[in-house]
C-alpha cells in the first residue's frame, strides 16, 4: 500500500513495469491550457514533461525533496502557487520562493538521462486553420499535442531505451481526466506499434516527478504565450524570477524534443495525415 502523503517512483515502477524491463522508463507530463491550469480563453494548449529511466527519476526525487525542505518547507511544488504565493506557498516570502524555483530548475538540469518533451498548439491558429476532415482525427488541439508527444516518446524508446517500454503518467487534472483517457485510447488504436505499455494519472501532491513536469510545462507555456502574443524578440517576462528557469534548464538540457503548431505547422500536419 502506498503512503498517503507520497508515492515513490520505484513503487509505481513495480506496478506498471515488468521485472524484466531493463529501463523501467517513465514519461511524466502536465497539461497546461493557461497559467492557472484552466481552459478559459486560453491562447495556447501545451503539454510538457520529461522521459527518463527509473534511476534518473529516483535521483531527482531525492534532490527535489531536499530543495523543498531547505526553501520554506512547502509540502509540494506547483508553479502557479509558487508564483502567486498561494496554496502551499501562502506563508512563504517571495525571496524564498524565488530561491526555491531556481534551485528546482537546477535539480532538473542536473539530472542525467532525463529528456524534456513537449508540444504546444496556438489555439487561434487552430481555430482558423484546421479542416473538418482533420477534426475527425484531432477534435481538439490537445489531441494533436498528445500525438506529437507520444510519437517522440516512442522514438526515445527506440533510440535511447533499446526499445524498452515506456509508462506514461499524467498529472491528475479533473477537467482533462476523461479527455486524456480518450486520447490515449485513440492513440493506441492508431499506433499499436508504439512501445507505450501503460497510462496512469496521479496527483502531483503524491508523486514528486510530476512536480518537475509541472514546472517545465508551466514555463514552456508562459514562454510560448509571450512569443505568440507578446513583443517579438523580447524574452519571456520573469514574473517573480530574477532568472528565468527555462534558461537554467537550457544550459544543460536540449529542449528541442518538442513541436509547436502554429498555422503553418498545422497545415503541414494536415497534409501529412491526408497523404
Amino acid at each position: 500500500m502506498y503512503d498517503l502523503d507520497h508515492i515513490g517512483i520505484a513503487d509505481l515502477a513495480s506496478v506498471v513495469h515488468r521485472l524484466a524491463d531493463p529501463w523501467k522508463a517513465f514519461a511524466l507530463f502536465r497539461v497546461f491550457l493557461d497559467e492557472s491550469g484552466t481552459h478559459s480563453a486560453s491562447p495556447i494548449t501545451a503539454i510538457g514533461g520529461f522521459i527518463g529511466s527509473l534511476a534518473a527519476w529516483q535521483s531527482l526525487e531525492v534532490r527535489w525533496s531536499n530543495a523543498l525542505a531547505d526553501c520554506g518547507g512547502a509540502a509540494a511544488f506547483r508553479s502557479y502557487d509558487c508564483q502567486t504565493g498561494e496554496g502551499h506557498f501562502e506563508s512563504i516570502p517571495q525571496p524564498i520562493r524565488l530561491a526555491l524555483v531556481k534551485r528546482l530548475a537546477h535539480v532538473i538540469a542536473d539530472t542525467e538521462e532525463l529528456l524534456p518533451v513537449w508540444s504546444a498548439v496556438v489555439n487561434e491558429d487552430w481555430d482558423q486553420t484546421v479542416s473538418p476532415k482533420f477534426r475527425e482525427s484531432f477534435p481538439e488541439p490537445i489531441y494533436l499535442a498528445f500525438s506529437e508527444v507520444a510519437m517522440r516518446i516512442a522514438s526515445w524508446s527506440q533510440t535511447h531505451g533499446s526499445g524498452a517500454p515506456v509508462a506514461l503518467v499524467y498529472s491528475e487534472q479533473e477537467e482533462f481526466k476523461e479527455h486524456i483517457r480518450e486520447i490515449w485510447d485513440a492513440y493506441k488504436r492508431e499506433a499499436p506499434g508504439a512501445n507505450l505499455n501503460s497510462f496512469t494519472t496521479a496527483s502531483y501532491l503524491k508523486l514528486i516527478p510530476l512536480q518537475a513536469a509541472d514546472l517545465f510545462a508551466y514555463e514552456m507555456n508562459q514562454e510560448w504565450q509571450h512569443r505568440e502574443y507578446g513583443k517579438f524578440g523580447e524574452p519571456p517576462p520573469l514574473t517573480i524570477y530574477e532568472r528565468h528557469p527555462m534558461h537554467i534548464i537550457r544550459q544543460k538540457m536540449s529542449v528541442h524534443w518538442g513541436g509547436t503548431f502554429d498555422a503553418e505547422a498545422i497545415r503541414v500536419a494536415m497534409a501529412r495525415i491526408a497523404a
